[in-house]
């Protein structure tokens, strides 16, 4: 199962914890990396590799840049929030 995208935010984990009214010790917090070079659309991707307990992915940022031979690069990151399991309700 992939993380639904409206769960993809580019506010810190602070302000997402401050908004629901949980704290950030209520969560394992997982750096996620990607980076495509292809047609490949990048949150499809992103979207993929986010571990399947996270909550929400916060902190997301993402570039696209061309080379000089027109190859295109994509990249994303953001961090995963995953409930730690004595906090489940």
């Amino acid at each position: 199962m992939s993380i639904r995208i409206e769960k993809i935010l580019s506010l810190s984990a602070r302000e997402y914890c401050e908004s629901t009214k949980k704290k950030l010790s209520d969560y394992t917090v997982t750096g996620v990396h990607v980076n495509v070079r292809s047609h490949e659309d990048i949150l499809t991707v992103l979207q993929r590799i986010v571990p399947d307990k996270a909550e929400v992915l916060v902190n997301y940022k993402s570039r696209s840049t061309t080379n000089f031979w027109g190859t295109v690069e994509k990249v994303a990151q953001g961090d995963a929030l995953i409930p730690k399991k004595n906090n489940s309700k």
